[in-house]
């Protein structure tokens, strides 16, 4: 009883630190906290709460610098737990949040202008397009690859409501 005690009150000291509450605001320290309680606790909800801060720190560069793999880790863990919690108590109480930052954590990962660019490139010359040190972009500037992506997206809807209305068309002369 006196570790969980011990390391619920960690945790509180950790948020402390992190917010600011009752003593002045040192994410490093929050850091080291919040790690010591996901490296010692046993309580499961303890060590969730404890690895979705970490996982805002890293991917908000909050006592750390942004590391968005390092945030991708701590969210996956904390939904793991989370789960785990889920399943034994039948209560969630984080699981919307981390969900969603875990979400946004992907998706800020990708480059979808950068993707496109190099499936372009994959079928030319890639002389320019072997070294991924920048000068491979070049040939298509990100600016033109986004009215290119604009008009494949415009042409795409445009064939999508002509299919569309085509049928309802046909459904309803039948």
């Amino acid at each position: 009883m006196q570790k969980e005690t011990e390391d619920e009150a960690t945790l509180k000291l950790g948020d402390f630190h992190y917010y600011g509450t009752a003593l002045k605001q040192d994410y490093s320290k929050a850091v080291d906290l919040y790690k010591q309680v996901v490296s010692t606790s046993r309580q499961i909800d303890l060590r969730g709460h404890a690895m979705l801060n970490l996982g805002m720190m890293h991917h908000f560069g909050l006592g750390t610098p942004i590391d968005l793999d390092m945030a991708q880790i701590y969210y996956d863990k904390a939904m793991k737990e989370e789960a785990s919690t889920s399943t034994h108590t039948g209560s969630s109480s984080y699981m919307t949040p981390i969900y969603l930052l875990n979400l946004y954590s992907k998706w800020q990962r990708l480059d979808i202008i950068e993707t496109v660019q190099r499936f372009f490139l994959f079928g030319s010359n890639q002389s320019n397009a072997t070294s991924l040190d920048g000068s491979w972009t070049e040939m298509v500037p990100r600016s033109q690859m986004l009215v290119i992506l604009a008009i494949i997206g415009y042409w795409l809807t445009l064939a999508g409501m002509v299919k569309f209305l085509r049928r309802d068309y046909t459904g309803n002369n039948n």
